[in-house]
């Protein structure tokens, strides 16, 4: 499995790591809230941002694709409104409906992770054959279902596929180090 390369909006800490502290808190009312649909202008905006700078000039080459949740209600709830913004404001195209779900949901989750089978979801490869892809989910923790779905895209012909995440779990080891690059980044 090969390992693509991703951004993210922001950092995340689930609640039963660490004793809560405001920035931790709020972005994690930031990531439950996108999970249920919810995303501020200034969220889409800084989305908008990080695809442009993908983009750049090229934008013939890129779509920019949703990753599938565990049905497609879910998928539909959740990135609908992103989706919409985005088609608006990117020069390249935008497709919510590029995965196809082939049973009734993907297999239970376990231990909180996700477990792609490909026999379960297909993927449209008219919307990204021959093109960068841009796939857009909502947290990043160990990148396995990330890269997974990455291997599926790069053998329907996908060019390249580049994550954007709203957010990536940081973990206690990770934790020390967001902090310092906060307390840089605040002065």
């Amino acid at each position: 499995m090969i390992k693509y390369p991703y951004r993210c909006i922001l950092k995340y800490v689930p609640s039963s790591y660490v004793p809560d502290q405001d920035w931790q808190e709020r972005n994690r009312s930031l990531v439950y809230r996108f999970k249920q649909g919810v995303c501020s202008e200034s969220h889409m905006k800084r989305f908008q941002k990080q695809c442009m700078y993908l983009i750049k000039d090229m934008a013939i080459d890129w779509v920019v694709c949703f990753a599938p949740c565990s049905s497609e209600e879910r998928t539909e709830k959740r990135f609908r409104g992103l989706c919409e913004f985005l088609s608006r404001n990117l020069p390249c195209e935008v497709h919510m409906d590029t995965f196809a779900y082939l049973g009734e949901k993907f297999p239970s989750y376990l231990w909180g992770k996700k477990v792609i089978d490909n026999a379960t979801v297909g993927a449209s490869v008219d919307h990204f054959f021959g093109k960068h892809v841009i796939l857009i989910d909502d947290v990043i923790s160990t990148g396995k279902t990330f890269n997974k779905v990455g291997d599926l895209l790069v053998r329907g012909g996908a060019l390249s596929v580049e994550g954007l995440f709203f957010s990536r779990t940081v973990y206690p080891k990770r934790l020390q180090k967001t902090k310092n690059k906060l307390k840089i980044r605040s002065k």
